[in-house]
């Protein structure tokens, strides 16, 4: 397994060449896309595919290298606060192909307040629309760790 340089989509890097430095035939790309931007691929084999917005999906070229797969951005989501906008992956080699997939990353909206009421970040977690007490814990502990701050009872 190799990861592949990120990038991250936008209306100005609307299109660019993903590097997987694939070389054997057989090889599996994962990719996945936490963007609200669509992106269109072409394979070194000349296909194409697209890959949807907050999308997680592979590809296998049987018959050549993987090479250098180029992207565009074709269509983009309307929505505020997401997390992240990023595409990041790996390249496998034959004999360590992981499973297959194809499949939503669930993203979207979702106010987590603060004791105060304040909205500390958005995001859903699957069917979740607010943040666990796991997550709101791991979150109030990294800011009292770099506040320097006693644990408060109860959080830690």
């Amino acid at each position: 397994m190799k990861p592949i340089n990120s990038f991250n989509p936008s209306i100005v890097a609307a299109s660019g060449i993903i590097e997987t430095n694939g070389i054997n035939k057989n090889e599996q790309l994962v990719l996945y896309n936490d963007s609200f931007f669509g992106l269109l691929l072409t394979f070194a084999d000349g296909g194409q595919d697209v890959l949807p917005p907050g999308w997680a999906k592979d590809w296998i070229l049987e018959t050549m290298a993987m090479g250098q797969v180029q992207w565009k951005v074709f269509n983009q989501l309307v929505g505020t606060n997401y997390p992240i906008i990023q595409v990041y992956g790996a390249i496998y080699e034959a004999g360590e192909h992981t499973a297959r997939i194809n499949t939503s990353m669930k993203r979207g909206p979702a106010v987590t307040p603060t004791a105060s009421g304040v909205p500390i970040f958005s995001a859903t977690f699957g069917s979740i629309n607010t943040a666990s007490t796991v997550q709101r814990r791991h979150i109030e502990f990294c800011v009292m760790a770099h506040s320097r701050k006693a644990p408060r009872p109860g959080l830690d």
